[in-house]
């Protein structure tokens, strides 16, 4: 995975990292504590899915393509403006899903909704983008949070977790500071050939 090359602490800074050990982590235990918030926002519908950008193809900043399946976002009300923003891109590979068993494929998009009270109740999470990338089988999220430090801590933590899951060596993740998602795709999204993508 490429990283930007700009000076630590700089807005626009992209860090990647593959399959190591990181700083310390927000894992299951915080995940579980978020289930309560999570399932009132989700029941009131503060909360929810939206369908803009869901399967239109989108140009990562290494170069790869994905498509949207859900896009899960919590309101602008509900996001804190403390600190600079920042956009996780967590990737991973699920060994026993090979690109071609669509069948697998559409059934673990499902089962994935299980997952979202898991997230969306945390301190600081803004939406995510639930991609695939169709050529390869390859999965990634693009998340945006309140600021750095917690997209850090939950990517860690979220890398963990994947590795027991995903093919060795398939897990890492991008993360870029003082950035939105919509910002971060204006920089590295280029038209498909299927049309022009609105990122605002």
């Amino acid at each position: 995975m490429p990283a930007l090359h700009d000076e630590p602490g700089q807005p626009g800074r992209a860090d990647t990292r593959p399959d190591e050990e990181g700083p310390p982590s927000m894992g299951p235990a915080a995940w579980v504590r978020s289930i309560p918030v999570a399932a009132r926002d989700l029941l009131s519908g503060t909360t929810r899915c939206h369908r803009d950008l869901v399967g239109v193809e989108l140009r990562m900043s290494d170069g790869r393509t994905y498509v949207p399946f859900r896009h899960t976002r919590r309101p602008e009300a509900r996001w804190s403006h403390d600190h600079p923003p920042a956009v996780i891109q967590p990737r991973f590979h699920l060994e026993p899903l090979s690109p071609r068993w669509r069948r697998l494929h559409a059934l673990f998009r499902v089962v994935c909704i299980v997952t979202t009270p898991f997230f969306v109740g945390l301190p600081g999470f803004r939406s995510k983008l639930w991609m695939v990338d169709p050529a390869t089988g390859d999965f990634a999220g693009l998340y945006e949070w309140d600021d750095a430090t917690t997209a850090r801590a939950y990517a860690e933590g979220l890398s963990r977790v994947l590795r027991l899951l995903s093919a060795p060596g398939s897990v890492g993740y991008e993360l870029v500071e003082g950035t939105t998602v919509a910002e971060y795709l204006r920089r590295s999204t280029q038209p498909s050939s299927t049309g022009t993508v609105d990122a605002a």
